[in-house]
């Protein structure tokens, strides 16, 4: 696993990011987590494990569905529920490659 990873982390060195790109991404990251904010309902109680189970149950599947497929155009506008529990999700990369 370990040379894995070592091939993984020297294909990442090789992406090429502009400080514009970091800023734009660091705005929409910001109007994201404001988004959470506002809808506290997110951060315990039945809805969140709504949110799990929807992503874990729609999501997920329908993400690996659309990037496997030669038909789809354009992106998937993913539910603010589903976006903040993938968002947490990736926040442990390894367990999310494991889990994905």
């Amino acid at each position: 696993m370990a040379k894995e990873q070592e091939f993984e982390w020297a294909e990442a060195q090789e992406i090429e990011i502009s400080v514009d790109d970091l800023v734009a991404a660091a705005k929409q990251q910001l109007q994201f987590l404001a988004a959470v904010d506002r809808n506290r309902w997110l951060y315990e109680g039945p809805t969140l494990q709504r949110a799990i189970y929807r992503y874990n149950a729609c999501w997920l599947p329908l993400l690996a569905k659309h990037s496997e497929s030669h038909i789809s155009k354009g992106c998937l506008v993913v539910p603010l529920d589903c976006e903040w529990i993938w968002h947490c999700h990736r926040l442990n990369p390894v367990q999310y490659k494991s889990d994905c």
